[in-house]
């Protein structure tokens, strides 16, 4: 297939709009890299969709843009008299040098602790302390 072919045939168009088959999209790759005028003819025809479509766009209603703005003016309303939440970081590791522990471990800590210290006073008492 010659470049006339291709451009006449309405491939580079179809290549454009994205419904060429995978096959002869392959073929106008290669083609592409074999006669650059064919590359030059598909910038052309990016260049004249792009021009066609931003000629053709229809502009939506003013009140449309003066309604989406009154929304974003109450989201940022609502945002703003939201109570602060608690920050939540995924991810953040610390520091090397330190080690960190949830405070509920710290109480479960402090309790099995004060259980082992009363349970070898208890033995201490039982053993050491005669008639009891």
């Amino acid at each position: 297939m010659n470049t006339s072919d291709y451009i006449s045939d309405g491939i580079i168009e179809s290549y454009v709009l994205g419904f060429i088959t995978p096959e002869d999209k392959e073929k106008l790759d290669q083609a592409m890299v074999l006669f650059p005028e064919l590359a030059a003819e598909l910038a052309e025809v990016e260049r004249r969709m792009e021009r066609t479509a931003f000629n053709m766009a229809v502009k939506p209603p003013e009140e449309l843009k003066k309604k989406f703005l009154e929304m974003v003016k109450e989201h940022e309303e609502m945002y703003m008299e939201a109570p602060e939440q608690e920050k939540i970081f995924v991810g953040i590791t610390p520091p090397v040098d330190r080690m960190t522990v949830h405070r509920g471990w710290k109480v479960v800590l402090i309790v099995y602790l004060a259980l082992m210290v009363l349970a070898l006073a208890a033995m201490l008492l039982y053993y050491f302390v005669p008639n009891l």
